[in-house]
């Protein structure tokens, strides 16, 4: 009989449920808790947080349909490595104005919504699609860098225009936050002295139950 509490050896693979093709695995039962996991949960959280405007701006949701689709969308997301898939999901970025101008075509209410499922889906089996047959990096190999590069770029430029269009901007409604988070953001990204921080190990490496343990 297999014990599942058992902690992994040093060197070794983490303890696991073998299920199917997956290898599921609990916190707390198959690892331990790491504050470096859990900061970066909530920072995954907050970004999340972050598309519900775009929701009921785009497609006319109420806040409360917005956030039960942020709150099943992060649960999601939980699925990949509690089922042993090394994965770090995520929104595919550069594609959301190019979805937004999409849908903006169709009248808003159901058929947005429609038009947005249908959407979804074409892409949802296009990847199973690419993925089973083996066909996405040569797919990615076709595409021209300069295709992949006016991509990004128009996706930061399409999100820095939704916040500072006149008229339309997040700046006016919200001008002491936008402007805050902006020069704290750049203080991170271009600041000399913020990038000397990550040299300390305190800083690089979040501290866990066991940096507490041999502390005291």
């Amino acid at each position: 009989m297999i014990d599942w509490t058992k902690r992994r050896a040093y060197g070794q693979e983490a303890p696991y449920i073998p299920l199917w093709k997956f290898k599921m695995r609990f916190p707390g039962v198959h690892y331990r808790w790491e504050w470096a996991d859990y900061i970066q949960g909530l920072v995954m959280a907050a970004v999340c947080l972050s598309i519900i405007p775009i929701l009921q701006e785009t497609l006319g949701m109420p806040f409360e349909v917005a956030i039960a689709i942020v709150v099943l969308n992060g649960f999601l997301y939980l699925w990949h490595s509690w089922l042993g898939d090394p994965v770090v999901p995520g929104w595919v970025t550069p594609a959301i104005p190019l979805l937004v101008a999409y849908v903006s075509v169709y009248p808003m209410g159901p058929e947005r919504m429609h038009a947005l499922i249908a959407f979804e889906l074409m892409l949802g089996i296009w990847c199973l699609f690419l993925g089973a047959t083996g066909l996405a990096q040569k797919f990615i190999e076709l595409v021209p860098r300069g295709i992949k590069v006016g991509v990004i770029l128009g996706a930061g430029i399409a999100a820095i225009q939704m916040i500072f269009i006149i008229g339309t901007g997040k700046l006016e409604s919200m001008p002491y936050t936008i402007i805050l988070c902006a020069l704290i953001a750049l203080w991170m990204m271009y600041n000399p002295y913020f990038r000397s921080l990550a040299n300390i190990n305190f800083l690089r490496v979040l501290p866990t139950w066991e940096f507490f343990r041999q502390s005291f």
